[in-house]
């Protein structure tokens, strides 16, 4: 299982992917819309989280004004519960 650092260090690597900001860039208080990631985007997101991360998270639940810190918490809850 991963800690909550890992989980945040590896979402930064997926975001990283999915723009063109360095995963060094994003300290964790951005949100998606920050980043310049659209609502095409988020549901390609949910796809990368469940790939990389063994989880199912659902598009609407990373939207709006969800940070990254906050998703990275999400994951973390979700791979303990399953």
């Amino acid at each position: 299982m991963q800690n909550p650092k890992q989980v945040q260090d590896n979402l930064k690597m997926v975001l990283a992917k999915a723009t063109n900001v360095q995963p060094d860039d994003i300290s964790g208080q951005e949100t998606l819309d920050m980043l310049g990631i659209d609502s095409a985007g988020t549901i390609s997101l949910a796809a990368h989280i469940e790939e990389q991360f063994g989880v199912m998270v659902d598009a609407q639940d990373v939207v709006g004004n969800v940070t990254v810190t906050q998703i990275a918490q999400l994951i973390l809850q979700k791979s303990q519960t399953t």
